[in-house]
């Protein structure tokens, strides 16, 4: 069993998750709130996911690690690169604590692609965003990546590909309701193997600290939200009854 384990939940915020907790729709995480402590927290400057996991991985802030945005600039260039676990400076969690003689598991987490070529013993990372999307360079474990394959039915699945949406890209009026459907289905399908794997993982791979970051929250947002928003400006009541 994990000394430490930390889970993740993207996008889901107290604004969204108190309401949630006080209807009864989240007995578990009202079981952790109530028994433990809870508070919000600032988020980091800019408040957007590299810099904010990085600094959380790192506990340094962007000024000293590095990373501002998804993209950077190497120096005395214009050409954009994706900002990676190899655009930060500093040292995360993982690396430390196998230095002490923990064993790590990371499954989804930002900015822990490329995933270290060498770990220790016992240790495992699964990488997260910014990533490609083949499952192959996810771990430089290819058995991990193997039994998960075995369990799944089919190879790991790093995210949904979203290159046929784009949640700006339909005016108000015009959406296409079964191409959004579509979309829903295979967000929740992707989260649905993530747990899967997450099961899997915490079973047969067990570590000292366990850190599992879950996604659907977060994008489902980017697409959906504006249908749960009566004041966004994409919002209409089809959207709502269908999606809300």
């Amino acid at each position: 069993m994990a000394k430490l384990a930390i889970l993740g939940i993207d996008g889901a915020t107290w604004e969204i998750m108190r309401p949630l907790v006080e209807q009864g729709q989240l007995p578990r995480i009202a079981s952790i709130l109530a028994q433990g402590c809870s508070g919000e927290l600032r988020s980091e400057t800019p408040p957007i996911t590299p810099p904010a996991w990085t600094s959380m991985m790192t506990g340094l802030n962007p000024g000293r690690h590095g990373v501002f945005h998804f993209l950077r600039r190497p120096l005395g260039s214009y050409a954009p690169q994706v900002a990676d676990a190899r655009a930060f400076r500093g040292r995360e969690m993982f690396s430390v604590l196998q230095k002490r003689g923990w064993t790590t598991g990371a499954l989804n987490v930002p900015m822990t692609y490329p995933p270290p070529a060498k770990e220790a013993e016992g240790s495992w990372t699964l990488a997260g965003i910014p990533c490609p999307l083949d499952p192959s360079v996810l771990s430089s474990d290819p058995t991990l990546l193997a039994d998960l394959e075995r369990t799944l039915g089919h190879p790991y699945r790093a995210d949904v590909d979203y290159s046929p949406w784009h949640p700006d890209l339909e005016p108000k009026g015009t959406e296409d309701w079964d191409d959004l459907e579509l979309l829903r289905r295979e967000l929740f399908a992707v989260e649905r193997e993530r747990l899967q794997a997450l099961r899997s993982l915490l079973t047969d791979r067990p570590t000292d600290l366990h850190f599992t970051v879950l996604a659907l929250t977060d994008r489902c947002q980017h697409y959906f939200w504006r249908f749960q928003d009566r004041n966004h400006p994409g919002w209409t009541a089809d959207g709502e009854e269908r999606f809300g």
